[in-house]
C-alpha cells in the first residue's frame, strides 16, 4: 500500500480501503461492510478453503477468531468479561458502534 500511495501508511489510514467501480483503491475511504463481505466471499471462494465444506465465512468469524486469540494466546491475554464485552456476547453491555468501527474501519 505504501508503494501505491507513495508514502508511508499513518494511523489515519484504513486497512479497507473502499473500491470505486474503476477498481481503484479510494484510500480516503473505508469500505462498506457489504463491500468487504463480498471481497471475503470472493477471496475465500478462489481459495477453496471451504471445498467440501458447508457455511461460509462473514466478518463474525473475525470476531470469534479475534476473541479467542485475545483470551487463549496473546501475550497480554483478556479476561473472559473483557472478551464477552468486545465480542458483545455479554448480556449487560451493547459495543455495536464499538464493534462496527473495528470492522468497517469507520
Amino acid at each position: 500500500m505504501e508503494g501505491l500511495l507513495g508514502r508511508p501508511l499513518s494511523g489515519s489510514d484504513y486497512v479497507f480501503p473502499a473500491i470505486a467501480s474503476t477498481g481503484k483503491l479510494k484510500f480516503g475511504e473505508c469500505t462498506s461492510r457489504s463491500a468487504f463481505e463480498t471481497l471475503l466471499e470472493t477471496v475465500v471462494e478462489k481459495s477453496n478453503v471451504m471445498q467440501g465444506r458447508n457455511g461460509k465465512f462473514t466478518t463474525h468469524c473475525f470476531r470469534r477468531g479475534g476473541a479467542q486469540y485475545r483470551f487463549l494466546w496473546a501475550d497480554r491475554k483478556w479476561s473472559l468479561k473483557a472478551v464477552k464485552w468486545w465480542g458483545g456476547w455479554s448480556s449487560n453491555e451493547n459495543v455495536s458502534h464499538v464493534r462496527n468501527s473495528i470492522l468497517t474501519g469507520c
